[in-house]
């Protein structure tokens, strides 16, 4: 799972006075398994929960760093969705400069928040990774990556605040 090592991404002078902003990114194990419920499982994932892997999931897990630094490089959209009773944030790995035109995506949803190791000001936490029927006629709130990244930044909140 060596792909799957954290990485960090730079948004370079748009840290604290003006200094670059070190983003951290970090994947959970839900990017290579699906839950499972009652039966037989492969592990327990980061809460405990049973999960199976997921040879499609684990395929795909192989570019989704360099998917990952696209979506933030490009400076995408996203939004926050509800996900499991929670609401989270959402991104549609698309093509740099793809319009986003609804019908099914491969989406991340992550959190992010203020990180607590020096030299790393937010880490983001790319929660699970799978395909979505996506109306982009219901999400009209959307904000670019970046204005998240910064806000868990400067106001030292975790993005979304649930």
């Amino acid at each position: 799972m060596s792909h799957l090592h954290p990485f960090t991404h730079v948004f370079a002078g748009h840290g604290p006075e003006g200094r670059d902003l070190v983003l951290r990114v970090r994947f959970e194990s839900h990017v290579f398994s699906n839950s499972y419920g009652t039966g037989p499982h492969d592990f327990l994932d980061e809460a405990g929960n049973k999960r199976q892997f997921c040879a499609n999931r684990y395929a795909f897990s192989h570019c989704l760093p360099s998917e990952i630094r696209n979506l933030l490089t490009c400076n995408a959209y996203t939004w926050e969705e509800k996900d499991r009773n929670q609401v989270a944030n959402l991104a549609v790995l698309t093509p740099a400069g793809s319009p986003l035109i609804s019908g099914i995506h491969t989406v991340i949803i992550y959190y992010l928040y203020p990180s607590k190791v020096e030299e790393i000001d937010v880490e983001m936490l790319v929660k699970t990774c799978y395909e979505k029927e996506i109306s982009f006629e219901h999400r009209k709130k959307r904000e670019k990556i970046r204005v998240y990244v910064k806000k868990a930044c400067f106001q030292q909140v975790r993005i979304p605040k649930n």
